[in-house]
């Protein structure tokens, strides 16, 4: 595989997230709301989670509103993470089967 791929998530999808050491189920709707990038009782009702292979290794580039295109998160270009974006990024990469739901 080569060049960009998507993977979307309804509301209903589950993805884990570490909590206290253990991991959770929780949709990819909640887990931004939890790190403070969407509101509760948001209407966003399909996530899609951009990516890439980068050295054989997945890379996730951004998660867009799947119906107005607004982009809520995006990688940061300077490589400074904030725990909101490693929480992002180890909960898709561990339990987020990226590679299992490609668009």
């Amino acid at each position: 595989m080569f060049g960009l791929n998507e993977t979307r998530y309804g509301t209903q999808d589950l993805i884990g997230w570490d909590v206290n050491g253990g991991v959770e189920d929780i949709t990819l709707h909640n887990l931004l709301v939890e790190v403070g990038l969407l509101d509760e009782g948001h209407d966003h009702e399909e996530l899609t989670v951009v990516w890439e292979y980068v050295d054989q290794e997945i890379s996730i580039q951004e998660i867009y509103d799947n119906d107005s295109g607004k982009v809520l998160w995006r990688l940061p270009e300077d490589e400074a993470y904030s725990e909101e974006d490693d929480v992002i990024m180890n909960s898709l990469l561990m339990w987020g089967e990226l590679e299992s739901t490609i668009m």
